[in-house]
This record gives structure tokens, sequence and C-alpha cells, in this order.
């Protein structure tokens, strides 16, 4: 596959550099890369506060503190026994509504 103008004034840069200017290349390698070292921490520490600075944004909002575990005595009760071996008496549903109404 033949390389297109592109490709050749890249190669021609990357050997320019690296021949003549050594020690430039290196300096410009560097502070790229000490710059992404830089971007990493600042992406790691934001990683690790945000979500903690959230939860206390919500807390102060009035909303329940992170970590804590809803009251089960506040939760809403069920009234409807939903278990399907209790008899049914609605007289709308036919057929059998459990274990014991296979039996004959």
């Amino acid at each position: 596959m033949e390389k297109n103008n592109f490709q050749r004034l890249l190669d021609e840069d990357v050997n320019r550099l690296e021949s003549d200017d050594a020690g430039q290349y290196k300096r410009i390698m560097g502070s790229v890369t000490s710059s992404l070292g830089f971007f990493r921490i600042l992406g790691d520490v934001a990683d690790l506060y945000m979500s903690r600075a959230l939860g206390v944004m919500i807390m102060a909002a009035g909303g329940p503190a992170p970590g804590t575990k809803k009251d089960p005595a506040s939760a809403p009760k069920n009234t409807t026994p939903s278990a399907p071996d209790r008899p049914n008496n609605d007289p709308g549903k036919t057929g059998p509504q459990g274990p014991g109404d296979l039996r004959s």
C-alpha cells in the first residue's frame, strides 16, 4: 500500500525531530506525559469526591443522608394478600387458586 502525502509528511517530521533535535523531542514528550499525568490525577480526584459532593447536596436539600436505610415501619403496608395458596373470595375469578384446590 502506497503512503499518501500526509503520511510521508508525518514520517519526515518524526525523522527530523528524532535526528536533529533529540533533546527537543524528549522535552516535548516529557511535557505531554506530565500534562496527561496531571489530568489523570485530576480525574481520579473528581471521581472520588464528586459522588460524595452529590450526596451532600441531596442531604442539604432535605433528602435522606447517603448510606442510611429506610425505616421499615414507614413502608406502606400491603393489605391484600398476594400469596397464591390463600383462598380468593373474588367471585369473578374461577379455577384453582392454589395447590390445595387441585386435589379432588
